[in-house]
């Protein structure tokens, strides 16, 4: 899961700057 863990946390910040706008 070292591949998909990148993934997943620029996703959650993606998400997160996307929320805090």
């Amino acid at each position: 899961t070292a591949t998909s863990q990148p993934q997943i946390e620029t996703t959650l910040y993606g998400l997160a700057k996307f929320f805090k706008e």
